[in-house]
């Protein structure tokens, strides 16, 4: 059985998608992540509509979202010296330069764990949505949180950096439907100070409700059985 001080370490995984929707009355420590909706519409943002479709989400981007994206050269940015660092960028082509960029101004912030929280955050939101829309039990919601936070603590050493993974993961998204390098550049520079970022960094930090500040990220690791309604999943 999980204790509500491990339950509320689990729902601060995506604290980030709480803070990028406080204003529509989100909740850090809510389970169903809206505390006064009965259910959340996820046909049109993520195209799911059942268990079945929620459950193909999960599996597929867990492990495999747009962190894959940039996971190289994250690697390869913790493990080259600079010039070697450079002599690579300095070989690709300006459409992977605009990525490098962006990992040389972000690796010290998120680690060697890039982007993976920007997965991981959303994949626990679906979660919470999935159980305010009463597709997932309560014990499957937790158990779900704790293959989440199996791989949050695997690519990250901190709240923080976490939370910079998410952010990052964020700008690189908004930048996807840039049309050329030089947009995505653009998209990428301009993106980082642009309003909706600053609120979010504001509401992790400041908000008095945040766990960011509350919670110590090195805990004994949760674990619980699988819910034998889980078959399929297999985290």
């Amino acid at each position: 059985m999980i204790d509500d001080s491990a339950r509320r370490w689990l729902l601060a995984l995506s604290a980030p998608m709480v803070a990028i929707n406080a204003g529509p009355g989100a909740a850090y420590d809510c389970d169903e992540f809206y505390p006064f909706d009965t259910s959340v519409d996820l046909s049109d943002s993520w195209g799911i509509d059942s268990r079945e479709e929620l459950f193909e989400m999960i599996l597929r981007m867990i492990d495999n979202g747009h962190a894959e994206d940039l996971e190289h050269y994250f690697r390869l940015w913790h493990r080259l010296s600079l010039t070697a660092w450079q002599d690579y960028a300095a070989r690709q082509t300006p459409e992977v330069q605009a990525l490098l960029a962006l990992v040389a101004d972000s690796g010290v912030m998120c680690g060697d764990g890039g982007i993976r929280a920007w997965d991981l955050a959303r994949m626990g939101f679906l979660c919470r949505i999935g159980l305010l829309n009463g597709w997932i039990t309560p014990q499957e919601n937790l158990w779900l949180h704790t293959r989440l936070g199996v791989r949050a603590r695997h690519y990250y050493s901190s709240w923080q950096r976490y939370n910079a993974g998410f952010i990052i993961g964020r700008l690189y998204w908004q930048s996807l439907n840039a049309s050329d390098a030089d947009a995505r550049r653009y998209a990428l520079s301009a993106d980082a100070g642009g309003t909706t970022n600053i609120e979010l960094m504001r509401q992790l930090y400041t908000d008095p409700d945040s766990p960011t500040s509350q919670l110590p990220w090195h805990i004994t690791t949760i674990e619980m059985d699988k819910p034998a309604s889980l078959p399929e999943m297999d985290l």
